[in-house]
């Protein structure tokens, strides 16, 4: 009887091909689906990264944009970030964004130094504008973000990488290039600086702020918050009052466009505060224009 062995084992093997074979049209005939709200997929929201410093959406140096300047859905999804926001809007990061931010940083900063001087004047205010924005981020997440995680390792990343080159400052010769349209005509002149907190360089909000007037009768007031950042114009004249807010769109820029944006008064916005630098203001752009006296 013993010759029945291996009978059993060619039915034992016919049994599992059979079963593979079952397996494999399965895998056929159920294909894998992405996703929609994977990042990185074609449905993605915000995907792929806004262009903001580099031409390719893919650079270090716009996916780091992407994840300080987009917003989070009620889900906690990264929606489309924008490119006109003077300061970063993330400020409960997740582990995700964290260590996404964190390996970024180290991407960057393993970065050979850019050589600029034969790069054309956009590119080299593409990279002062980039270096910028990470000398103030890194004073926002040292005022805002809880402590622990991998804060103080992202921190000190910000810092190195941003004052490995020039960001731009007070008298800077390229400052030229990036004034606002109100102020690019007419009589202005400089005022006093204001003295409202929210309106001076703070450890949250290090930007400076610059006044400017026209004479009287009809006199109005632009507030210009930082270099390429935000200008609120306050308008007077026999009938009234009218209040407009310009911000600096760093895509349309380094596109070669027209990069300041007038928002629409009943667009919302978020601002600091001009009384509370460490407090966010969020509504209509006119309103939030209508309630700061500071420029007066």
């Amino acid at each position: 009887m013993r010759p029945a062995a291996p009978r059993r084992l060619e039915i034992t093997a016919a049994r599992a091909l059979g079963a593979l074979a079952v397996l494999a049209a399965g895998c056929y005939e159920f294909p894998p689906v992405i996703p929609k709200d994977l990042v990185g997929s074609p449905a993605a929201e915000g995907w792929p990264p806004l262009a903001v410093y580099h031409p390719d959406s893919f650079h270090a140096r716009n996916r780091w944009f992407h994840r300080q300047w987009s917003g989070r859905s009620l889900e906690g999804r990264i929606v489309r970030a924008h490119a006109d926001e003077p300061l970063g809007l993330l400020s409960s990061p997740s582990r995700v964004d964290e260590a996404e931010i964190l390996a970024l940083l180290r991407s960057l900063d393993a970065e050979p130094v850019r050589e600029l001087g034969a790069a054309g004047e956009r590119a080299r205010i593409c990279d002062a504008l980039f270096r910028g924005d990470l000398l103030r981020e890194a004073a926002r997440i040292r005022a805002e973000w809880p402590a622990g995680g991998l804060r103080d390792e992202i921190l000190k990343l910000l810092e190195a990488v941003g004052a490995r080159g020039p960001a731009l400052t007070a008298g800077d010769e390229r400052e030229r290039a990036l004034v606002p349209p109100p102020l690019r005509g007419g009589p202005w002149s400089e005022a006093s600086m204001p003295s409202s907190a929210g309106l001076l360089p703070s450890p949250a909000d290090p930007r400076p702020t610059r006044v400017f007037r026209t004479a009287a009768p009809n006199s109005s007031s632009a507030i210009v918050r930082g270099f390429a950042s935000e200008c609120w114009l306050i308008e007077r004249s026999g009938d009234g009052e009218s209040r407009r807010v310009y911000r600096f769109d760093r895509a349309e820029w380094l596109h070669g466009r027209e990069p300041w944006r007038l928002v629409p008064g009943e667009a919302e916005i978020v601002i600091r505060s001009p009384l509370d630098p460490l407090q966010a203001l969020r509504g209509p752009a006119a309103q939030l224009c209508a309630g700061c006296h500071c420029g007066r």
